[in-house]
């Protein structure tokens, strides 16, 4: 039996952003896909994508 690991984040701040990708794609998780205009975010009012990683183990 597999097990499926799923992670998903907000692309608000680009610095943040570069960070998340690269501790996950060390970790052996790929991008699955990246939802555009999912979530506006209140503080900024710009949409934001919603980026989704996964790993099978």
């Amino acid at each position: 039996m597999k097990n499926v690991l799923i992670t998903e984040f907000y692309d608000g701040c680009e610095k943040l952003i570069k960070l998340k990708r690269k501790i996950i794609e060390n970790v052996g998780m790929s991008e699955e896909a990246i939802l555009h205009n999912r979530k506006i975010n209140s503080k900024t009012g710009h949409r934001e994508n919603k980026i989704i990683y996964s790993i099978i183990k």
